[in-house]
């Protein structure tokens, strides 16, 4: 897994919480639809994924520095 995988996965993740919010904000005046408990337990999953991918690319930023003062 490369960084640049990484950060597709977040700013995918970001864009999935950003339409559900959009769908939320959007239904305005009718009565919700939405299931706050589902929504809740994406939220929580999508949190963890986007933190796991940040310490993947701050373990492959460092390991990527390390190669560089090893070779220099």
């Amino acid at each position: 897994m490369n960084i640049s995988n990484n950060i597709s996965s977040i700013q995918a993740h970001q864009t999935m919480l950003n339409t559900s919010a959009n769908d939320v904000a959007s239904s305005g005046s009718q009565a919700s639809q939405t299931d706050l408990s589902k929504e809740m337990v994406t939220q929580m999953v999508v949190e963890d994924v986007t933190a796991l991918n940040v310490t993947a690319i701050k373990t492959q930023d460092e390991m990527f520095g390390t190669l560089l003062d090893i070779k220099a």
